[in-house]
């Protein structure tokens, strides 16, 4: 929320970054999924705000993208499916001067306005190949033999009898799963879609001179985010994102002495971020007399109950509601800070403290009629018919859900929580100018920020005394109604939060230039400097998501598992009454504070060499590394110990140690997904760039050699991470999954080029043209940018055949052959060696590791031109034409990469091909 305005403190922090219109789109587009799971707001982007001058002066600008100027792609074409629509228009202006009040203020030289606004409105194609269950298979009829799961036999022409569907199958059957509409290798089904996105933000600035008091602005910002996001097959399945947010900040610097200048700020942001699924007629949700749950629900909570397929059914697309398709977040912030800069000889000394105080509002109670998930366990454990059949008959492998508990608000339905955080930072550093040729950067910072706690002390952590597993609740209440007891499930902490903040968190910083010649040619740079980091909100959520404030539900079913199999008929238990806590209450916790929080942070080095080779010409040589230490993670504890002997698992899975209930190591907790601080990763990386500069062009050449490794890239996992959400593929052996980034990038080319082509007036050609020839043939410039980089790393998964391992469905792929083998002959039907890899057996990890192979990389040029129409002295148009991929090159997607779908190996989508972009600058 900071205006840039200062840099006093730069040395110690990140430096700010200025984006332009099309990065902070491209930005908000990306982050928009992620806003509601991480509690931020796409819009809370820094921009770099300009104070207005002694004249008007302004732009108005317009951009627009049209799929009628653009290239299909290449699935697209092949199916003979028309290019996915786009239209996208991004207009906006900014305007400022003096405020002047005629016969009342002149403000020129002292008073000063600013107003900007920027707005999209986007309807973007989206296509994609899925399968999706046959007519046949809805109605039952099937051409593998599927056993009934009550006698062990098959059924009677492989057909189950519709007397037999579950009710939920009856509403899937009806309403989630269109009929297929093409027979491609890809998919029986092509889904396309075209999916909104509306942005509005507009800032107001103002600055006062205050003479010998110094300056002082105040800036106000609004922007507004909506979109919608694909989820299941159909519209039941969409996301709909809202995002507000609403900041202002006021500045005021001061010459104090010719030597020394403060500067104050003060600041407030609140950023809304939102998300829901399409609602559900009552009429659909009454027959499927579910119990247990939420009955008060509003329209966006009122989402139709999800299916979805997993293990052998991994491939097949699910129908009904999206996960976790409600959410709601509010995050206001204070933020005071102060900086002075002192010259004292040849020192510059900086220092000063931030301050911020924020509160996490949050209700991520969801899902609120059922999740849940088909694997084709208990019908024969083999095909897409199998998991399609077990559907029909309602034996789910996992079911999940909020549903109401003791304590739960009212008739409202959720669980709203409020954290409250508090960092402080007070800094310093020395510029020491040693001497001509040599300057030090030396200082630190105090980086405090205090361990959460809830509002209303709903809260509880992991209590490591208890061997099978309990809880520490912060809320006395609970002693008070019987809940917290003598029992050893949950003990009263007789604290708000786990433990308290660590101050060991000084963060030293230093750095050198020296010029090492006289001719002064040279410079070589280096630094160290230590970095901590905050938490992601995200990751103590549940620790207000427990019994009695709410019941989060989650239950499986497995091969071998002693107790009965239930059906989604049964669902779900009922915990709204008030009694001593059980473990049956907490069945899911996810993600709980940790019990034993650090402080994360990163140590950062670098070593650089810069060397002018001509007046016009650079070179730069760059060394960076870092380790990341107290790293967050999510790592589920409760899951079940690996079998003794997991052959004898997958022949007779109910007998000794194979039932997954036999194997877990917290016998009360069935999935307790832990934020973890054990996290670490290494970082090392090589850059060269070369630059040429002239009176009318900028060229530039970089190359970028990488390394990045770590046991996991994201507490939730991000790219293709196989455990992803909740944890690692074994929790009990982390190490297993160390390897190359998510994110990691071998290998990276970028040349970029701006061009003022030398024709009209005043350039090398045509410099004493007429204004007809220089409306043509003058004001042109053009830009591009190339760019070659290796693919990020690729995971092989597989099955977990039967829930015997407990990973929730997903497991690694066994290696049996050279998985580089024909690397220099693929194709898109075979992208890797798929015969070099096989299905674990039942109650077996797959022997492959994290990150082995390489996912297809990017081969992209992207060009621009640009005419500028000089109209007046100080008016001017400008006109662009953009194009991204201007050679339509063919920029693959990754390939399917779980060897349990049929299409293994096959690459099935594209990223954008060409598109055009028109734009108009009108600037006075």
């Amino acid at each position: 929320m900071l205006d840039g305005t200062s840099n006093t403190d730069t040395a110690l922090g990140t430096p700010a970054v200025i984006l332009s219109v099309d990065a902070i789109q491209e930005f908000k587009e990306q982050t928009a999924t992620y806003s509601a799971e991480y509690g931020f707001s796409a819009n809370q982007i820094n921009i770099v705000s300009k104070s207005g001058t002694n004249d008007l002066h302004g732009a108005v600008f317009w951009f627009l993208r049209n799929d009628a100027l653009d290239a299909n792609n290449y699935f697209s074409n092949s199916a003979g499916v028309k290019r996915p629509k786009l239209r996208q228009n991004q207009p906006g202006f900014v305007v400022g001067g003096p405020l002047v009040i005629p016969k009342l203020y002149d403000g020129r030289n002292k008073t000063f306005w600013l107003l900007n606004y920027e707005g999209a409105r986007i309807r973007r194609g989206f296509q994609d190949f899925l399968i999706i269950p046959t007519p046949d298979q809805l109605a039952g009829r099937f051409t593998s033999e599927i056993l009934d799961p009550t006698t062990g036999t098959p059924f009677p022409g492989n057909q189950v009898p519709q007397a037999r569907y579950s009710r939920l199958a009856k509403l899937a059957t009806a309403k989630y799963f269109p009929a297929p509409n093409a027979n491609l290798p890809q998919g029986n089904y092509i889904r396309q879609r075209a999916l909104p996105i509306d942005t509005n933000q507009y800032t107001f600035r103002g600055d006062q001179q205050l003479g010998k008091y110094g300056t002082i602005f105040g800036r106000y910002t609004n922007a507004d985010y909506t979109s919608i996001a694909i989820g299941n097959t159909t519209e039941q399945g969409d996301i709909f994102f809202v995002q507000k947010s609403k900041n202002w900040q006021i500045s005021h610097s001061v010459p104090i002495s010719p030597r020394l200048v403060n500067q104050f700020r003060i600041g407030f942001v609140t950023a809304l971020a939102n998300q829901h699924g399409a609602t559900a007629p009552q009429s659909d949700i009454d027959p499927l007399q579910l119990t247990g749950v939420f009955t008060t629900l509003n329209a966006q909570q009122r989402t139709y109950p999800a299916v979805g397929f997993g293990a052998v059914g991994t491939g097949m697309s699910g129908g009904g509601s999206a996960g976790n398709d409600y959410q709601a977040s509010k995050q206001p912030m204070w933020d005071i800070g102060n900086g002075t800069t002192w010259v004292r000889g040849r020192h510059t000394i900086n220092f000063g403290m931030n301050v911020r105080k924020w509160s996490l509002q949050r209700d991520l109670a969801n899902d609120f009629l059922g999740q849940f998930t088909f694997s084709g366990f208990f019908t024969g454990n083999k095909t897409r018919d199998h998991a399609v059949a077990d559907m029909l008959l309602g034996y789910f492998s996992g079911a999940s859900s909020f549903q109401p508990a003791g304590f739960s608000v009212g008739d409202r339905s959720g669980n709203p929580r409020q954290f409250n955080f508090l960092y402080v930072a007070p800094y310093v550093q020395d510029d020491w100018k040693v001497n001509q040729r040599l300057t030090l950067n030396l200082g630190v910072r105090w980086d405090y920020r205090n361990i959460p706690f809830e509002s209303n002390d709903r809260m509880g952590w992991r209590d490591l005394s208890n061997p099978k597993g309990g809880l520490l609740v912060a809320d006395k209440t609970l002693v008070e109604k019987g809940i917290v007891g003598d029992q050893s499930y949950y003990k009263f902490a007789g604290r708000r939060n786990p433990r308290d903040a660590s101050k060991k968190v000084f963060a030293p910083r230093i750095g050198f230039a020296f010029r090492p010649f006289a001719d002064d040619k040279t410079v070589i740079r280096g630094g160290y400097g230590v970095f901590f980091d905050s938490a992601e909100g995200r990751e103590i959520d549940g620790a207000a998501d427990i019994y009695p404030y709410v019941s989060r539900g989650n239950y499986i079913q497995t091969l071998g598992q002693t107790t009965a199999l239930l059906t989604t008929d049964q669902m779900f238990p009922n915990f709204a009454g008030l009694g001593a806590a059980t473990p049956e209450a907490n069945s899911f916790l996810a993600v709980n504070i940790s019990p034993e929080p650090r402080n994360p942070y990163v140590q950062q080095w670098s070593f650089s060499v810069q060397r002018a080779l001509t007046g016009n010409t650079s070179i730069d040589l760059n060394y960076i590394g870092n380790k990341g230490t107290n790293l967050l993670m999510r790592r589920n504890i409760a899951q079940s110990l690996l079998p003794r002997n997991p052959a004898i698992c997958a022949a007779t899975p109910s007998v000794g140690d194979c039932p997954v209930l036999a194997r877990r190591p917290f016998p009360n907790f069935a999935v307790y997904i832990d934020s973890d601080w054990s996290g670490n990763s290494s970082y090392n990386s090589f850059n060269s760039k070369l630059e040429h500069r002239t009176n009318s062009a900028i060229f530039t050449v970089v190359y970028t050699w990488a390394k990045s490794i770590d046991t996991k890239s994201a507490a939730a996992g991000i790219g293709n991470d196989v455990a992803g959400w909740q944890g690692f593929l074994n929790n009990n052996d982390v190490r297993r999954d160390r390897g190359r980034s998510e994110f990691n990038v071998d290998h990276r080319f970028v040349s970029s080029f701006v061009y003022q082509i030398p024709v009209g007036r005043g350039m090398k050609f045509l410099g004493n043209a007429n204004k007809a020839v220089e409306a043509v043939l003058g004001g042109w410039q053009t830009n591009g940018i190339v760019t070659l980089q290796m693919g990020f790393p690729m995971t092989i998964s597989a099955a977990d055949v039967g829930g015997l391992n407990d990973t929730f469905g997903t497991n690694r792929a066994d290696i049996v052959g050279d998985i580089h083998a024909g690397g220099s002959n693929r194709t898109i039907d075979k992208w890797f060696a798929t015969e070099a890899f096989r299905q674990p057996a039942a109650g077996f990890l797959g022997n492959s590791g994290r990150g082995i192979l390489t996912l297809p990389g990017i081969n992209n040029l992207d060009s621009g031109f640009f005419k500028n129409f000089n109209l007046l002295e100080r008016v001017n148009i400008q006109f662009r034409f953009e194009s991204f991929n201007l050679a339509n090159h063919t920029q693959w997607g990754g390939p399917v990469r779980n060897i349990a779908d049929p299409r293994f190996g096959r690459v099935l989508s594209t990223r954008a091909a060409r598109i055009n972009q028109l734009g108009l600058k009108f600037i006075w």
